[in-house]
Order: structure tokens, then C-alpha cells, then sequence
């Protein structure tokens, strides 16, 4: 044995392709050609916290860009995990596999899965950010964006109940990480831990967002809240 990986055949490359296209473009139809999304994520996440933090070498957005283009990758993360929606480690995939399973059929996506190492552990990770979300969480951040963009959160579920039900028909499972015992007690003992935090930080950012936020003392509350539930969470993004 040469210890090298085999390279994937052609329908492995071809059912990667379609996936990776798909995914991509439900992706970008909504975080880039959706005009409301930004300000939706302003107000769903606790980015103008984040900006606050002194965290990183580098500033949270890039002062000659706007919108999307001028934030950084790392508090775009940080932003969803806090929320629980994880939005960046799922969003896209269950339209990619769905495209593929609906070109090649569901044998043929398990199949390119079980022989290609890296689109097996492609799904595992989406599995495993699937696992760590939490919609209902979710949805008590959505409550702090006007009524007029809550609809965005609608197409946000779909999305993810797609991923879901894709992934497990890939991995022929009956729950996320079904595979995974271990990482699957652990997510399930330690998330209602976590749960009163983010339902404290909503509070916290409706009230100091009410002040034009300056009162401090609640500023410095959100800072404990983020950080808790990072530790909580075991994770930044």
C-alpha cells in the first residue's frame, strides 16, 4: 500500500460538482442577492457586539467596503454560532445534495460518499454543524428584526430541515450523528446548559440596542453573555 489516497472516479467528481454548485447557489441567492440580508443579520445576530470586542489583529469589517463584502469571515461565524443557527456550516447543503440526488439518485450520492474521502467528510461536517444548531434558539433571535424581515427566518428552516433530511438519507440514518454516539450524547447533555444564556443575551440586546447602545453596564453583560456561550458551546465557529 502507497499510503496515497485513490483519486475519485468520474461520477464521484460529477455528483461533487452538481453539489457544490447547487449549494453554492442557494447560498448566495439568499447571504448576497437577497437585499434585506444584511440588515436581517444585523439585527438577528449580535455582530455590533462583536465589532465592540477587542478580539483579533485585525478590525471586524474592512473600512473601504460595504455590506457584506466589508465583513471579515471570523465574526460572520462567531455572529451565527452565538445564535446557535451555525447559518455558515449548513446553509446551502441540503439544495446541493437534493440537486444531486434528484440527477444521480440516492444510490449513486451514498455510493460517491462511501468511496471519496473528502465528500464523506464533507457530509460529516455538515452533519455534525446540523447537530450543534438549534433552530428554536434561533427563532428568539429572529424576534429582534422588524416584522418585515422575519420571513427571511422561514427560508432559513427550510433550508436547514432540507439538509437535514438530505444528510440522513445519504448516511441512511435516523438521527444526526447517529454515527456518532459520543458527539451526539455530548451536544444533547450539554445544550439546555446553554439554552438560558442565549435567551438572556436576546434580552440583553433588545435592551442595550434600546439605549442607541450606550449603556455600558449592559454592554459588559452581552460580553459575559458571548463569552459563556462560547465556553458553553465549546466554540467560537
Amino acid at each position: 500500500r502507497s499510503g496515497r489516497a485513490r483519486e475519485p472516479d468520474e461520477r464521484c467528481l460529477q455528483v461533487a460538482s452538481l453539489l457544490a454548485a447547487a449549494s453554492r447557489g442557494r447560498y448566495r441567492a439568499i447571504v448576497w442577492d437577497e437585499p434585506r440580508f444584511f440588515d436581517y443579520f444585523r439585527h438577528v445576530t449580535p455582530i455590533d457586539v462583536i465589532e465592540r470586542m477587542q478580539i483579533g489583529s485585525r478590525p471586524a469589517v474592512r473600512s473601504d467596503r460595504q455590506g457584506m463584502e466589508a465583513l471579515r469571515a471570523v465574526p460572520w461565524v462567531f455572529a451565527w454560532t452565538q445564535t446557535r443557527m451555525l447559518l455558515p456550516g449548513w446553509f446551502g447543503a441540503g439544495s446541493g445534495l437534493s440537486a444531486a440526488i434528484a440527477e444521480f439518485g440516492i444510490e449513486s450520492v451514498r455510493q460517491a460518499a462511501r468511496d471519496w474521502p473528502f465528500l464523506r467528510n464533507l457530509v460529516d461536517d455538515v452533519e455534525t454543524m446540523l447537530a450543534r444548531s438549534d433552530l428554536g434558539i434561533a427563532a428568539a433571535y429572529d424576534e429582534l428584526a422588524p416584522t418585515e424581515l422575519r420571513g427571511l427566518f422561514t427560508a432559513l428552516r427550510a433550508e436547514h430541515e432540507l439538509a437535514v433530511s438530505t444528510v440522513l438519507a445519504v448516511k441512511e440514518q435516523a438521527a444526526l450523528l447517529d454515527g456518532d454516539r459520543t458527539l451526539q450524547r455530548s451536544i444533547l447533555l450539554r445544550n439546555p446548559y446553554v439554552d438560558p444564556m442565549n435567551l438572556m443575551q436576546v434580552d440583553l440586546l433588545a435592551r442595550w440596542r434600546a439605549t442607541r447602545r450606550e449603556d455600558r453596564e449592559l454592554f459588559e453583560a452581552l460580553l459575559a453573555s458571548i463569552n459563556g456561550i462560547s465556553q458553553g458551546l465549546q466554540s467560537t465557529g
